[in-house]
């Protein structure tokens, strides 16, 4: 940690960030990367850092005074202190870590790719884990989501898991079709359902107690982001996007010629998508007021980043 500065540092996004004041007036102050980080703590034994998201959550994912860091390969989880980046604990996961780890009920819930564990913040302690298909090969794409002291988790056979967040416990599976399509999104909740989008070009909701299968809606591609909760709406990633109500049905639909979107974040009042315009362009385009406009053109490098440090970094604001 870098001398001088001791007041403690703040959150936003993925870093850990602390105040810094403009020094000049109306005009916005330029640092450079040293001038902003206070301290950096080099994870052991990474080769590949992080795995692309298929959701909006931080990898690392911070709380008031903990940095939890998933690790790609070889997988791992992490956990240091937000203040200073001292390494806490370390606990390893079979192959490939996960996209992000993800706190709910005061369990902290990470992810190889066949296995959901469910640990102890504080210490790693493992409480339990969820293997469909035993621990070879790659079952698991899928991220957690909880609800109501109940877990919920897809797989690559198109099923649909509701687990007990105390013990692991299967409550209910649902097959979600009949073509084997992947479950690799992010179960969402809204009016007491649980909605996942699939490879089977489908989005289908259930009740989040029962299981009961509540709607089915097409979609025009496979997908695997998402999806989101935007107000009273679900929003739908595939070769479109799609705005539906919490009964399924479609309120808008946006599309661009020859491209597919491949990501979405939302606001309030905004969804901001990333099309996929030609191999390694990406276009990012703003839904706002019901109109679409095209906001920026960026080159993205496609890949796992190789990275092993974790930074805490100074504000801008």
């Amino acid at each position: 940690m870098r001398g001088g500065r001791s007041s403690i540092p703040q959150v936003f996004g993925t870093w850990c960030y602390r105040k810094m004041p403009s020094k000049q007036k109306n005009r916005p102050p330029t640092f450079s990367f040293r001038d902003l980080t206070v301290w950096r703590t080099k994870l052991p034994d990474v080769q590949f850092g992080v795995l692309p998201p298929s959701n909006t959550r931080a990898n690392p994912l911070t709380t008031e005074d903990r940095v939890y860091a998933s690790v790609f390969a070889p997988g791992a989880i992490c956990a240091l202190e937000r203040d200073r980046g001292k390494m806490i604990w370390r606990r390893e996961l079979k192959k490939y870590g996960g996209a992000s780890p993800y706190l709910s009920g005061g369990r902290l819930f990470a992810k190889s790719s066949n296995t959901l564990f469910a640990l102890q913040p504080d210490s790693g302690e493992l409480l339990w884990s969820f293997s469909p298909y035993g621990t070879d090969g790659e079952s698991i794409y899928s991220s957690p989501s909880a609800h109501e002291n109940r877990v919920y988790i897809g797989d690559r056979r198109g099923y649909l898991h509701c687990l007990d967040a105390e013990s692991g416990r299967t409550m209910w599976k649902r097959q979600t079709n009949r073509a084997h399509g992947d479950v690799n999104s992010t179960p969402a909740l809204l009016d007491s359902l649980v909605k996942v989008s699939t490879n089977a070009k489908t989005v289908v909701a259930y009740d989040a107690l029962s299981g009961k299968l509540a709607w089915k809606q097409k979609l025009d591609g496979p997908s695997t982001f998402g999806p989101l909760v935007h107000g009273n709406s679900i929003l739908a990633v595939s070769n479109s996007l799609y705005l539906l109500s919490p009964t399924g049905k479609i309120r808008r639909r946006f599309s661009w010629k020859d491209e597919k979107v491949g990501e979405a974040d939302i606001t309030p009042r905004s969804i901001v998508s990333h099309v996929l315009a030609e191999a390694g362009i990406k276009q990012h385009r703003t839904v706002q007021q019901n109109r679409t406009k095209q906001i920026d053109i960026s080159r993205s490098e496609i890949g796992h980043p190789a990275n092993n440090n974790v930074y805490g970094i100074l504000p801008l604001f």
